[in-house]
């Protein structure tokens, strides 16, 4: 920081800066998730207080290990809009060997709508023909809501 040029008052203004993002986003674990109650006990307190949807992808590697967590979308309360290539496109470059997709609910009810099985069922396919696999889609209910696994419910396969 010294390089920059930066006066003590912005040093000290990055630093607490850093600090605030730090603590606003803590590091996930670099385990295998082996199951979609892991990835919903890592989420939903991340996602379950939000009033507004965010679909996050989650990379993993070969080993299904943790690599990227990208946000694909941020909408309203009621929904938020999403195609398969602006899912896709962030997950390809972080190179992973397959993913996961995450959203939220903000009315409480972690059930999958219509419209998530059907861009459920279109991302699978396009995520197989670029042999990237979608390994899951769970959604987050908001205020306590619980989540659901679109894996569980035999949507996705």
């Amino acid at each position: 920081m010294e390089r920059l040029g930066l006066t003590s008052v912005q040093r000290s203004a990055v630093l607490a800066l850093q600090q605030l993002v730090r603590s606003g986003y803590p590091s996930l674990p670099k385990h295998k998730f082996s199951c979609s109650a892991d990835i919903a006990r890592i989420y939903a307190d991340r996602l379950g207080g939000l009033v507004h949807e965010v679909m996050l992808g989650i990379a993993l590697n070969g080993r299904n290990e943790f690599m990227a967590e990208l946000e694909v979308a941020r909408g309203g309360r009621h929904g938020a809009a999403l195609t398969v290539a602006d899912a896709l496109r962030p997950v390809i470059r972080t190179g992973a060997s397959a993913f996961v997709l995450v959203h939220n609910h903000p009315g409480g009810d972690p059930m999958p709508s219509p419209e998530d099985i059907a861009l459920t069922t279109a991302m699978k396919r396009a995520a197989d023909l670029v042999s990237i696999p979608l390994v899951d889609h769970i959604i987050i209910g908001g205020r306590g809501g619980g989540f659901s696994s679109m894996l569980d419910l035999c949507i996705i396969q």
